[in-house]
Order: structure tokens, then C-alpha cells, then sequence
């Protein structure tokens, strides 16, 4: 992940120890994720997943 901090580019990397992470498909080369989306995908869930309520 590239985080722009507006002092310089910041580089991010986690890989997971098992499985994959479930980055949505949308054919675009940039799209657009909540912080909750993001927090859901660096923990290796989908990003599309929805809350119990």
C-alpha cells in the first residue's frame, strides 16, 4: 500500500501467513476503500463483508 502522509509517499507491507487477501474485482486499476474496508482486508477478511448485527 502507498500512503501519501504529504511529506512523501509512505510504503506499507503485510503478507498473511495462510490464505489470500480478498481484494475486490472491479476491472479499474485504482479504487476507492472505507478505513473500515481496509482494516477488514489487512486483517484477511473481504473487503465486501458484511457486519452481524
Amino acid at each position: 500500500m502507498l500512503w501519501w502522509d504529504r511529506d512523501g509517499l509512505a510504503i506499507y507491507y503485510k503478507r498473511l501467513e495462510r490464505g489470500e487477501f480478498q481484494f475486490p474485482r472491479t476491472g479499474k486499476p485504482v479504487i476507492e476503500i472505507s478505513c473500515e474496508q481496509l482494516l477488514r482486508l489487512l486483517s484477511g477478511m473481504s473487503v465486501s463483508q458484511r457486519k452481524c448485527a
